[in-house]
């Protein structure tokens, strides 16, 4: 947050010299000084405008790149693993976990590694806090490489492992290690299981949210009454304050304070417990001391051994609206939350897929006074009042969806069945580490971490398009990571500053601003604020398929002005006459404001229009297109017929000072489907 005050400082500075000063609607409706998500979009473009044309956008994903990812973590989660390479081959790695996790570990969040052949995978909290949809320790775990924090130890002989690890299982059975286990978790529906009815207990997000099956909800009642009605003050003993451990704990909601069922999640040293609310899908730090054993009454009662009844969901196939960035705007998650624990509303759960014991789906509304009347779509209501924007699922999510949209055939094979439900299941994520041995004989240092979603990033500008590119490491971006692996787009960074290194000739960028991942945006951005563009389009001339943006050509020498600076952009998405015709209009809007004769105080329709028009170009749905460069010589101008270019039919008077000219359009031809029919054209 300080690199971007910076950033806007600089700008108010430089704009000053030009009698250009902030304008107060710019923060109409803002609180506290503090931006909107939808001003907070605006500053960006602003700062894109300001620092044109250092841009860099990512490496073309490649094909199948999601599925590609995954196998990098072995199928984990994305948003939440990063793995290590360089683990000796044969040893024994949960002696030697406990150096990874406290190197990893971000204050009370430890993480859960395991072992498989050479790779060490490192899996954060899915309920800890994030960056948008990852774990915020996936990006600290990238810094840490990059700042070159290495991960070193020494491991004991192979045979001599066996012998310590023995050592310590008998060490902790002389301790008297004897507490009571947590019960397993309910029964997910399994792919023959097409949904349920719910009772919603916890909601973080429609991301992430806990429901009990409806049909569970009077057996969750009587069990919160017993436990409340028979409990016994009686404090957990200290070799019952352990990971894994079932116990009671409090949890304060407004002035009742009952007890409910809990796992030990972690310890910490200064006595404080992180429990999970099994029935409920919650989580909390909790005194040791307040934590509780089941009574003689409870135990009668099965209240200890009965199923875990909260289920972890999530909206299948939507994301949070990319225009307000990766996170779900807070309108959107009150809304849902609002909804979800509405009484007049019975929640119905179609299941798309169950991975790692998490649900996801789609969520109905059913009115209590009509149940057979029509159904609300909680997911198609957060898409069309523009919260959220649908997008696929991920690869192990679709297998599972195959899985069940064949059920059909699998009907009296139940080996198959339980096979698939079986590759539903998660791991429980208690943190319980064996102590290192201090005598090891065997330096290690592992490789790493690194995460799946890293990005890196090329030069748009003709002057260094074929070098490296590196964003500085004091940069708020120096960690840029993919938050939509499932449908990667092409991502904008802007630099305030580009240098290149002397030695490795790698081009430096700074003080760097990340675009949102808006299809198209990387497009967009170049054309509104470059001062001339030429387009491209494919061999048949039915489509714009990029566009080269800079100063032109000198008239007299058919020279680029000035090539270094020329940007060449390749559309992923589709870019039509609309948006330049839109376009020419935000950049006449852009003039009045920068000419001399503009009073502030008839400025504020002008920014309105403004800001409406760039909204409007960003909330568009764009059809992907496959990437076609055409004509093949990249960066040189006057590659369009003129005959074929439309001069802009503009109605905005335009002064001769303006920055900001209207762009040309070209003459495309239609487009007919290759196995039309002169049927198709009937009217």
């Amino acid at each position: 947050m300080k690199e971007i005050r910076s950033v806007a400082e600089e700008l108010e500075s430089r704009l000053q010299k030009f009698g250009i000063v902030p304008s107060p609607y710019c923060f109409e409706n803002s609180t506290d000084g503090e931006l909107s998500k939808e001003q907070g979009v605006m500053l960006k473009v602003s700062i894109a405008g300001a620092f044109y044309p250092n841009y860099f956008h990512r490496h073309r994903p490649e094909k199948n790149y999601e599925r590609e990812r995954s196998k990098e973590v072995n199928g984990n989660d994305l948003f939440t693993t990063v793995y290590y390479k360089g683990f000796p081959q044969g040893n024994n790695g949960t002696l030697y976990a406990r150096h990874i996790a406290e190197k990893l570990a971000i204050g009370l969040d430890i993480p859960r590694i395991t072992f498989e052949g050479q790779k060490v995978l490192v899996m954060f909290d899915s309920s800890s806090e994030k960056i948008g949809p990852i774990n915020r320790g996936v990006y600290r775990a990238t810094k840490l490489r990059q700042i070159r924090e290495k991960v070193a130890f020494r491991v004991l002989w192979k045979e001599d492992e066996y012998r310590y690890l023995d050592e310590q299982q008998q060490i902790k059975q002389e301790s008297g290690f004897n507490y009571i286990h947590c019960p397993a978790q309910v029964v997910l529906p399994g792919v023959e299981i097409p949904g349920f009815f719910a009772i919603v207990t916890h909601v973080v997000s429609p991301s992430q949210f806990w429901v009990v099956y409806s049909v569970h909800e009077q057996k969750l009642n009587e069990m919160t009454q017993i436990i409340n009605q028979h409990r016994v003050n009686k404090r957990l003993e200290h070799y019952e304050l352990t990971p894994g451990a079932f116990c009671l704990a409090p949890y304060a909601d407004g002035s009742n304070s009952d007890y409910y069922r809990a796992r030990i999640r972690a310890i910490t040293p200064g006595n404080q417990a992180l429990v999970y609310y099994v029935d409920y899908g919650n989580s909390a730090w909790i005194e040791c001391q307040k934590l509780c054993s089941f009574s003689a009454v409870h135990q009668s009662h099965e209240v200890h051994s009965r199923p875990c009844l909260a289920v972890e969901c999530r909206l299948a196939k939507i994301k949070p609206a990319i225009v307000y960035g990766s996170v779900w705007h807070d309108e959107a998650n009150r809304r849902f939350s609002n909804f979800v624990h509405n009484k007049k509303f019975n929640m119905k759960f179609q299941v798309y897929c169950v991975v790692k014991s998490v649900i996801s789906g789609t969520l109905f509304g059913v009115d209590k006074s009509e149940p057979d009347g029509p159904k609300l779509d909680v997911n198609q209501k957060l898409v069309d009042d523009g919260y959220a924007d649908q997008v696929p699922e991920n690869y192990v999510c679709e297998l599972n969806h195959q899985a069940r949209e064949r059920i059909d055939l699998m009907i009296g094979d139940d080996n198959q069945i339980k096979a698939h439900n079986r590759e539903q299941l998660g791991q429980m994520s208690d943190i319980s580490y064996v102590n290192p041995p201090s005598n090891g004989r065997v330096n290690v240092e592992l490789k790493g971490p690194w995460s799946p979603l890293e990005l890196e990033f090329m030069s748009l500008c003709h002057s260094s398009s074929s070098k490296q590119v590196a964003i500085d490491d004091g940069s708020v971006n120096s960690v840029a990571l993919d938050h939509e692996p499932t449908a990667p787009t092409s991502r904008l960074v802007v630099a305030s500053s580009v240098s290149i290194q002397d030695k490795s000739g790698r081009v430096v960028a700074r003080d760097t601003t990340m675009m949102p991942a808006i299809p198209g945006l990387m497009a967009l951005m170049a054309i509104i604020f470059t001062p001339k563009i030429e387009l491209r389009t494919d061999k048949s001339n039915t489509r714009y398929t990029g566009v080269l943006c800079g100063l032109g050509t000198d008239p007299d020498y058919n020279a680029a002005i000035y090539q270094d600076h020329d940007v060449e952009i390749v559309f992923d998405t589709e870019i039509d006459d609309d948006d330049i015709k839109r376009i020419n209009g935000i950049r006449y809007c852009m003039n009045l404001i920068l000419r001399d004769s503009a009073e502030m105080s008839n400025l504020g329709p002008t920014y309105k229009n403004v800001v409406s028009a760039m909204f409007k170009l960003m909330k568009k749905t764009r059809k992907r297109l496959d990437e076609e460069t055409w004509p093949q010589e990249m960066y040189n101008w006057n590659k369009i017929d003129k005959k074929l270019i439309i001069p802009p039919s503009s109605p905005f008077p335009y002064d001769h000072k303006d920055i900001f000219l209207p762009h040309s359009t070209v003459a495309l031809q239609k487009y007919y489907p290759p196995n039309a029919t002169w049927g198709d054209f009937a009217i």
